[in-house]
């Protein structure tokens, strides 16, 4: 059973990007449409990752750096002002990650994701925003049953996360003693030896909710995989 459960948290990382549990970034995502005949491409910088000084000297000035030609009036432009010469828009724009998301016309699509692969982009082809954890989980099967009755809920089950950290007054986890009795059994933050538990870029509470996130910030719509394993 313990296998089960490391293995569709495994497929979900890999299969499907998810958003952190920010109630007002999926609301935003889930109001947004793709128009017909439009693409949805994600620019971000080969190597580049919580950088965003890098990024936003890139994003305001692309044609700094150039790997090839382009058209002349595109030369001193920021990234959204090259999008809107196609017709395209930045719709997300995520510095501390490095990436922007844009929409634009399939007849442009070319054209655009052309010039910014000579600006040094690496292009890559997205569905229109980005499959919640209630889409997920429904996608690979979830909730799964014990023989005879019984969902599998991740119950006695300890998820270990290595990344930078968790912020434990999330409602998701609502734990910040780390001593066995609720979400956190235990904490050790190698870097600066702080006691739990705290979470300065995200990513760390990002993954520990699509693994074992209760829901509760969210109602339960957004719980992860095992919501009720430990962490």
């Amino acid at each position: 059973m313990r296998h089960i459960l490391f293995a569709l948290i495994t497929l979900i990382f890999f299969t499907t990007f998810f958003v952190s549990p920010s109630l007002a970034i999926i609301k935003e995502i889930e109001n947004r449409e793709l128009p017909e005949n439009y693409t949805a491409i994600l620019i971000q910088l080969p190597g580049i990752f919580h950088q965003p000084t890098i990024w936003n000297e890139k994003y305001t000035n692309p044609t700094k750096v150039l790997v090839g030609d382009i058209p002349s009036n595109l030369m001193g432009k920021t990234v959204p002002e090259i999008a809107n010469a196609f017709r395209g828009e930045v719709f997300f724009n995520n510095p501390e990650y490095s990436y922007a998301y844009i929409k634009l016309p399939n007849e442009n699509y070319e054209k655009l994701t052309k010039v910014f692969k000579i600006l040094g982009f690496d292009v890559k082809n997205v569905s229109w925003g980005r499959v919640l954890l209630n889409e997920a989980r429904a996608e690979i099967g979830l909730p799964y049953y014990r023989q005879g009755g019984g969902e599998i809920t991740g119950n006695g089950v300890r998820i270990a996360i290595i990344d930078t950290g968790i912020d434990c007054t999330h409602p998701d986890f609502n734990d910040c003693n780390a001593d066995g009795a609720g979400k956190i059994h235990f904490w050790n933050d190698l870097i600066a030896g702080r006691p739990c538990c705290i979470d300065e870029y995200g990513h760390g509470t990002h993954v520990a909710s699509i693994a074992a996130g209760t829901g509760a910030a969210s109602g339960g719509m957004y719980k992860g995989i095992a919501p009720n394993a430990s962490l």
